[in-house]
């Protein structure tokens, strides 16, 4: 399948461009260095020849104003000028669709193209990085204290995308042109340094949490046998069963459920309306949840909905203003979670991860059901867009739990959430994506039908969620 995300408007682009005199410029890409005077610059964008970017490995196809780029299995439809009787291709265009995070020079005169981090997963016998852009990678020790240091050439990340990683964990950017991730664990002076690499995908076996691994299946074993050899016990009648949606409810080993009532703090009749702070929640550490409560109540009112259990160590309750306050769940390990909530209580259901190794374990995400309440969207036939907005969103949930993900709804039955508030909610919890359901509908009759899906055209993640979201 191709897909024009890319594309919109070429003619617009190539109009544009013969307005303005094209100036040559240098390509930085990734590890591969610098390209002298092989670029041109028109704008804001680049344009480069077909046998610059089959440098690294691109592929192009020419077909009037528009050029096909191919990189491996990924496919891009981009704008096309003519200068001097040679055709050039929109790199800017062209980079962004792969993923790539691109900048100009203060003089406008170099066009840069870096790999950008996606993820950094913890596996079960060490770490994987992933990038959307072949990066280089090499690695060295360092000592006092113990440390394995990974550097990826030619890559960047966001700022605080990496904030939550396991202790001992650190990324950020070492220079301009390096990625840098570095393990500190006394085990990393025995630590087997990885041969140096060039892809999207870097995995190290690290002895720390092949330990960490080991110690846990001991301690596993010692539970069973400890199981094993106590006396039975009579059965305790069943709890009550929960309060939640029971068409999409499944239960989870090791859940943990709090159902906390919260309202505005009382107000006198001339004094003006707190702003509504949505519930919204965090993760600290792998094991450490942080849950923001509109409308926060003292501590022994709080204590009679925060549930016993193993699983759970310790919390404790702070204010952070007149209308909210932290509700911080310590758990003896990694957990994942759900959020929900009603216009007066909010549902927490926190389980361990199904998934312990998939790119979206300790990943926080935003399920947005479009519209809700007095807000029906877009109607036909006496249905309404409201509803089966929810209904798929619902679906994704329970998809993307079973995947590992955490998931907060910002609305999970027919309420009115405004728009201000869906956006609070994703931003609040740190949320790795903001995923908004809708539905399109039309009185005419026509043969238009399939997904359409819309991303912030400056941050090339999001293009390439789009693109997967499309072409599922």
């Amino acid at each position: 399948m191709k897909y024009w995300l890319a594309a919109l408007g070429p003619w617009m682009v190539a109009t544009a461009a013969f307005s303005q005199a094209p100036q040559p410029v240098d390509v930085s890409w990734t590890y591969h260095g610098t390209f002298e005077d092989n670029a041109l610059r028109i704008g804001a964008e680049c344009y480069a020849p077909a046998s610059l970017v089959e440098n690294w490995g691109w592929s192009v196809e020419f077909n009037g104003t528009e050029a096909e780029v191919t990189d491996g299995d990924r496919s891009a439809a981009v704008p096309v000028i003519t200068y001097r009787g040679t055709s050039y291709l929109s790199l800017t265009q062209a980079s962004r669709y792969f993923g790539g995070y691109t900048t100009w020079s203060e003089d406008k005169s170099l066009f840069t193209v870096k790999s950008w981090v996606r993820t950094i997963e913890k596996t079960d016998s060490g770490v994987s990085l992933k990038a959307t852009l072949p990066f280089q990678a090499r690695s060295f020790r360092l000592s006092e204290p113990a440390r394995l240091v990974i550097d990826l050439k030619g890559a960047t990340y966001d700022q605080g995308r990496f904030d939550g990683l396991p202790e001992g964990w650190r990324a950020g950017q070492f220079d301009e042109e390096t990625f840098r991730f570095v393990v500190e664990d006394p085990a990393m002076l025995d630590q087997p340094i990885p041969e140096a690499l060039v892809g999207t995908t870097f995995t190290v076996d690290l002895l720390s949490v092949i330990a960490e691994a080991k110690a846990a299946a001991e301690r596993a074993t010692e539970e069973e046998d400890t199981t094993e050899t106590e006396e039975p016990q009579e059965a305790e009648a069943a709890d009550p069963e929960p309060d939640v949606d029971t068409a999409s409810y499944v239960a989870r080993a090791g859940e943990v459920q709090f159902n906390i009532p919260f309202s505005q703090p009382p107000r006198l009749p001339d004094e003006e309306p707190l702003p509504f702070i949505a519930p919204s929640a965090k993760y600290i550490d792998p094991r450490t949840i942080e849950l923001m409560i509109p409308g926060v109540q003292p501590k022994e009112e709080i204590e009679k909905f925060v549930t016993e259990s193993d699983e759970l160590e310790s919390w404790t309750l702070t204010r952070t203003s007149e209308t909210a306050g932290l509700l911080t769940l310590n758990f003896a390990q990694p957990m994942a979670f759900e959020l929900k909530h009603s216009e007066a209580e909010l549902d927490l259901r926190t389980f361990r991860p199904e998934t312990l190794t998939g790119g979206l374990q300790g990943k926080v995400i935003v399920l947005d059901a479009g519209h809700g309440g007095k807000d029906p969207g877009a109607l036909y036939d006496g249905e309404s867009e409201k509803k089966y907005a929810l209904i798929v969103a619902k679906l994704m949930k329970e998809e993307l739990l079973q995947m590992g993900a955490s998931i907060i709804m910002t609305r999970a039955t027919d309420d009115y959430v405004g728009l201000r508030t869906r956006t609070d909610v994703a931003n609040n919890s740190s949320a790795a994506a903001f995923v908004s359901v809708h539905f399109n509908a039309t009185p005419k009759v026509n043969k238009i039908s399939g997904v359409m899906s819309f991303y912030h055209k400056q941050n090339p993640l999001d293009m390439l969620l789009a693109e997967c979201i499309t072409s599922e």
